[in-house]
């Protein structure tokens, strides 16, 4: 255990107290034997780690329990941008235009405005750093022609990589209740996306100047960058119904 911990980790922090009573019950996710470490006791209504090398469980805490991902559901969105780019599908340096749907989405927001043009790059940037709501439902109208056709992509990943407790109902992570997965599920995609360096890449950015006029410079959602040596991905998530949550990797001496 002491060896491992120094590899890549994958992390996922559902905090206590956040649930809410019309969240999936731990009695309708699928299960599995809990994997229990001594000595570690964390404030969390559920969490695992990870060592995403092996996919080995090191610890984990109600794992298997379904609960709401907030904007952690970006991370799917942008690993299907990533597919797509990977198959010939779309490129980076390709420009995304902003829709009226997509200007009008609140919360987190990079203030896109309707025929506001990007690159596939800086849109998954924005996600990435600021979890842009407004930019994650641009690339998905771009790539898939509707968030509807985008989140089935999302929900046809979920199927492939066996994730039993996942469903996705939009690409953003604004509240629903049918967007939710587990922390298992959390570090299974949080595995595979490692896959593409520039996920990690764009999530490990501290600081991003988006645009020049008005200047917009973002600053990144994920606080362990600062104060957790070694943290360089993924996603944090917060909305009242689901409460603070965190999917992360670390690395350390290799």
């Amino acid at each position: 255990m002491k060896a491992k911990v120094l590899a890549l980790l994958a992390l996922i922090l559902f905090l206590a107290g956040c649930g809410v009573n019309s969240s999936p019950s731990r009695e309708e996710a699928v299960l599995a034997p809990e994997v229990k470490a001594p000595n570690l006791d964390l404030k969390a209504k559920a969490a695992g780690l990870m060592d995403p090398q092996t996919g080995e469980v090191l610890w984990e805490k109600n794992a298997h329990m379904r609960h709401y991902p907030a904007s952690m559901t970006k991370l799917m969105t942008m690993m299907v941008a990533m597919d797509m780019v990977e198959k010939g599908q779309a490129r980076l340096e390709e420009p995304v235009q902003t829709s009226e749907r997509a200007e009008s989405f609140g919360g987190s927001e990079v203030f896109l405005e309707a025929g506001e043009t990007f690159s596939l790059e800086e849109m998954l940037i924005a996600i990435a750093v600021a979890s842009a709501n407004d930019a994650a439902v641009a690339v998905a109208e771009h790539l898939a022609g509707s968030e509807a056709a985008f989140v089935e992509l999302m929900n046809a990943k979920a199927q492939e990589l066996g994730l039993k407790n996942t469903h996705f109902s939009n690409c953003h992570g604004l509240h629903d209740e049918h967007n939710y997965t587990s922390p298992y599920d959390m570090a299974l995609i949080a595995r595979y996306a490692l896959r593409y360096p520039k996920i990690k890449e764009w999530c490990s950015i501290k600081q991003y100047t988006f645009r020049q006029n008005p200047l917009t410079i973002l600053d990144n959602t994920n606080k362990m960058l600062y104060w957790y040596p070694g943290t360089d991905g993924f996603k944090t998530g917060y909305v009242d119904a689901s409460g603070y949550n965190l999917v992360s990797t670390v690395e350390r001496e290799g």
